[in-house]
């Protein structure tokens, strides 16, 4: 960061360890044939963004963070292409994000001649915000719009700005230069797994990309293949814990990887739940935390202006200070603010559940107290499988678990274990008082067999009780009604924790992802069916039906 007088100005570089590139020539380089055939002042490796920003200079007045970055993104290796294939920009709101993917785009189309260029948002409107700004450069500028081969295309849906065709020398599959004639065209569309798939392009941008999903990305990337010289362009806020895309680069970023470019703003160590908190002493805007020189106020101008590069030059402090007033979740306001996410652990991601939240939820001497509920999953593979239960404690607190040894590489062992675990219930903690197996997916033909044996007891659990199970789990997590022995006693549902996704259903709720799943998921759909149908069938429990 940077003083203009009095003047507080937000850093124009991410802090040191916080942007990687891959290594190209900046400044020229003796012996290389590319670098001496220039005219810029400059290296080869960045010959074309000089070209493409002394050009936008025309139209854009940039800040000094948005010229360093572009011209990190768009450099380049002495044979011509792009250095970098993925550009991640992660920074706050409100910096000038879409400012700078207005020029890549519009350069893109004017200085780079590339065919097909699609932007790409979370909502539809975003995209729609974002076609509306690139308009409003043409419109603003005869000299540009006289290359518009039609009118805008401004229907829902299918936004897109077309040029009149340009021959032009471009690099063909084969990394020769072949000269083309073609129409040069960017569109807008909202992010779905669906409508990407199929399109190519030589740059594909990914705004909002903390929202950005595995499954959008698996069906974008091989549409690149094909184009030599093609380009995807990550921007968004710090990440979530579902935002594993993102969390992807951050984890590059923090490493140093080479492979792509990427810069993170902030970089910001803010108290945590560990330091001293005083509602009587300390600030509601500091979270209280008071006597902790360990970590940084997230209140104070200094912490604005590292976070966020535009502070001081659009952004105003009595504005920011509003900001952090009004937001009153901490951790929202952190991420929007000051670009400190809540990113996926590296070893297991606990992108659903928090690690710390649900470690919070051991119970050490749980017991087992009648009625159980059981519920019984086999993973995708349709080879491993699990059994988990579930009771309640005299407090009223649901416990989960998987039984010790009821987590299977193979379901041979899952019928002979669930009758061993049925039949120790009764013996010893009275009634059993469902057991719920799913009725499609990989359980449902064992679960013919569990049905034949435990009759009246079987609940054949359908995608929409998934999804309610599924809700119900992260609803008492989140109020401390649900607990757990500690890992010790229960690895695998940790693991399954620790590595389990998401996924969308048809009704806009979610539910454990199992396709695609890096880890042995059906550890915690047992847990979470089992607290679903306890909770469900305990209101017609009668205590005397344990008894005798």
């Amino acid at each position: 960061m940077q003083t203009s007088g009095a003047v507080l100005v937000g850093a124009q570089r991410p802090p040191d360890g916080y942007w990687t590139a891959p290594d190209r020539h900046r400044d020229p380089e003796p012996g290389c044939p590319a670098c001496q055939a220039r005219v810029y002042d400059t290296g080869c490796g960045n010959y074309v963004a000089r070209e493409c920003l002394s050009w936008a200079d025309n139209y854009w007045n940039l800040d000094e963070w948005q010229d360093w970055y572009l011209t990190e993104g768009l450099g380049v290796k002495p044979n011509g292409r792009f250095s970098a294939t993925d550009v991640a920009g992660i920074i706050p709101r409100q910096n000038g994000k879409g400012t700078c993917l207005e020029v890549r785009e519009l350069a893109g189309l004017f200085v780079l001649n590339e065919k097909r260029i699609i932007h790409t948002a979370h909502q539809f409107s975003t995209a729609v915000l974002h076609f509306d700004r690139i308009m409003e450069v043409f419109d603003a500028h005869p000299e540009l719009s006289k290359w518009l081969k039609t009118s805008p295309k401004r229907a829902h849906g299918f936004e897109s700005i077309e040029l009149i065709p340009k021959p032009t020398l471009i690099f063909a599959a084969n990394g020769k230069m072949v000269r083309e004639s073609f129409s040069r065209k960017l569109e807008f569309h909202a992010r779905t797994g669906k409508k990407s798939r199929g399109f190519t392009c030589n740059c594909l941008v990914w705004d909002e990309a903390m929202y950005l999903t595995g499954e959008q990305v698996g069906a974008a990337r091989p549409t690149l293949r094909s184009v030599a010289n093609h380009q995807v362009w990550v921007m968004g806020s710090a990440g979530m814990k579902e935002s594993l895309e993102l969390a992807g680069y951050h984890e590059g970023i923090i490493d140093g990887t080479k492979r792509f470019f990427g810069a993170e703003w902030g970089g910001l160590k803010l108290h945590n739940a560990s330091c001293p908190r005083d509602k009587i002493n300390g600030r509601k805007t500091n979270d209280y935390v008071v006597n902790c020189t360990a970590h940084m106020d997230r209140d104070i101008p200094a912490a604005w202006a590292a976070s966020n590069p535009a502070y001081g030059i659009r952004v105003e402090e009595e504005t920011f200070r509003n900001e952090l007033e009004q937001i009153r979740d901490v951790t929202e306001a952190n991420r929007e603010l000051l670009n400190v996410g809540e990113w996926p652990e590296r070893d297991e991601v606990w992108a659903v559940i928090n690690k710390e939240r649900w470690e919070q939820l051991i119970v050490d001497k749980a017991g087992t107290v009648p009625p159980v509920a059981i519920a019984v999953d086999v993973d995708e593979d349709s080879k491993s499988a699990s059994i988990g239960v579930c009771w309640q404690t005299p407090d009223k607190r649901l416990i989960v678990k998987n039984p010790d040894g009821f987590v299977f590489d193979s379901t041979d062992d899952l019928l002979p274990e669930l009758e061993k675990l049925y039949t120790m219930i009764r013996k010893n903690f009275g009634r059993v008082v469902a057991i719920v197996v799913p009725k499609d997916g990989p359980a449902a033909g064992i679960g013919d067999s569990i049905e034949k044996r435990y009759r009246n007891l079987v609940v054949r659990s359908t995608s929409q009780d998934h999804g309610a199970a599924f809700a119900f789990f992260v609803q008492k997590v989140s109020d401390g009604t649900i607990g757990h022995p500690s890992r010790q006693y229960c690895e695998e549902l940790y693991s399954a924790l620790g590595g389990a996704e998401t996924r969308l259903m048809g009704d806009g709720g979610k539910t454990w992802k199992r396709r695609d799943a890096t880890v042995k998921v059906s550890p915690v759909t047992t847990c979470c069916l089992a607290a679903w149908i306890f909770n469900k069938m305990r209101n017609n429990y009668n205590l005397l039906n344990s008894i005798g």
